[in-house]
């Protein structure tokens, strides 16, 4: 996440008993494949981040990744080079085009070799 200082956001876990019967029910689980933890949000400057959504998922026994999607309008971008490379600023979204975007199903992470990731005749040293 770019917000500087990073103690800007503050993440947090809402109480089982803050939450409806269906969210306390998947507490532990995660909830459903590639859904945010029932009750997990965050707050930027101690504003609720709405236009966010996080994803946790486990990856192996003993690790954890947690993915964060937002809007492109909050990227800190010092130098303007990451920005040039969107494809699709949020600002191009209608309010309902971003609200599916937010609400989309979190595709599982995969777990590939090192020599997946190299290009041609170099991942061969990595295989």
């Amino acid at each position: 996440l770019g917000f500087e200082p990073l103690n800007r956001v503050e993440f947090s876990l809402r109480p089982a008993e803050e939450l409806d019967a269906e969210q306390a029910a998947n507490i532990g689980s995660g909830g459903a494949p590639g859904t945010a933890p029932p009750g997990f949000g965050a707050r930027v400057d101690g504003r609720e981040a709405r236009r966010w959504r996080f994803f946790q998922q486990r990856l192996g026994s003993n690790h954890w990744v947690a993915v964060a999607r937002g809007p492109t309008t909050d990227v800190v971008d010092a130098n303007g080079n990451f920005r040039q490379t969107l494809s699709r600023p949020t600002e191009s979204f209608t309010e309902q085009e971003w609200r599916e975007e937010l609400e989309a199903s979190e595709p599982l992470i995969q777990v590939v070799d090192v020599a997946f990731l190299v290009s041609g005749d170099a991942a061969e040293g990595y295989a």
